[in-house]
């Protein structure tokens, strides 16, 4: 079953298409880049999938539900969306309340809120934070609880946006083996190409708001050619290969 499907999808902020004729779909529990360079529109997309923005033309459709004003309630039950900036997500006084807000106002009695929040921070490790302020996190740890509080509604489909910037090796590689523990589908949009290569099999390029590629992520992230044409470079784990 597809979890995210997106049929000839337009965007315009009104100076100019952004995204013109994307179409894909992604499969449950798959994990698929997002990569391009910037202006791309791979934030937009991101956007456009949670209902943030509206197309122009085309249909996006999460689970089975079409995405829009009167559905969204629905549609984000099943997905969730980290921000770049985690300091935009969490919004509390402490990661606790900041994991169980969403399954507060979905009507989640307290009981069920509290495993719900204990199940999502369990799945990100970061249990021994729940009574922590999130003003006294570190960045890593910000990231972290941020992904925990869209997993609180058990979401199907997580939507990430640069989800490894700022973070420094130790917990760019903890998250690495977090995302790859996580048995939900992902789409993740990303300028750090081998983080992609460590999460993803499968990889889409964006190009002047166009898929260029979709498909094996080390086919996309090899070709020097194709990746230099629009504006990327080979990532460090290829570029230092003889």
């Amino acid at each position: 079953m597809n979890i995210l499907e997106i049929s000839d999808l337009h965007f315009s902020y009104g100076n100019g298409p952004v995204l013109s004729g994307i179409s894909f779909r992604i499969g449950e529990g798959e994990s698929v880049g997002l990569v391009g360079a910037n202006g791309a529109g791979k934030s937009t997309l991101l956007k456009l999938v949670c209902g943030l923005l509206r197309p122009s033309e085309g249909s996006i459709s999460v689970a089975g539900v079409p995405v829009r004003k009167d559905t969204l309630n629905q549609v984000r039950r099943d997905l969730g969306y980290v921000f770049q900036d985690a300091d935009n997500q969490l919004f509390t006084s402490t990661v606790y309340d900041d994991v169980a807000f969403a399954p507060r106002n979905y009507g989640l009695s307290a009981s069920e809120t509290q495993e719900a929040v204990e199940r999502a921070l369990k799945a990100v490790r970061i249990e021994a934070l729940k009574d922590r302020p999130v003003y006294r996190l570190s960045g890593g740890e910000k990231k972290l609880a941020s992904i925990a509080t869209v997993l609180s509604t058990s979401s199907r489909l997580l939507l990430m946006d640069e989800p490894s910037v700022a973070l420094d090796p130790r917990n760019r590689r903890n998250l690495i083996d977090i995302v790859n523990s996580l048995p939900c589908a992902k789409m993740i949009a990303s300028h750090d190409l081998d983080f992609i290569y460590d999460t993803c099999p499968r990889t889409i390029l964006l190009s002047e708001g166009r898929v260029v590629f979709d498909g094996d992520t080390a086919s996309v992230l090899r070709d020097r050619t194709l990746l230099e044409a629009h504006g990327l470079e080979l990532p460090l784990s290829f570029s230092r290969m003889p």
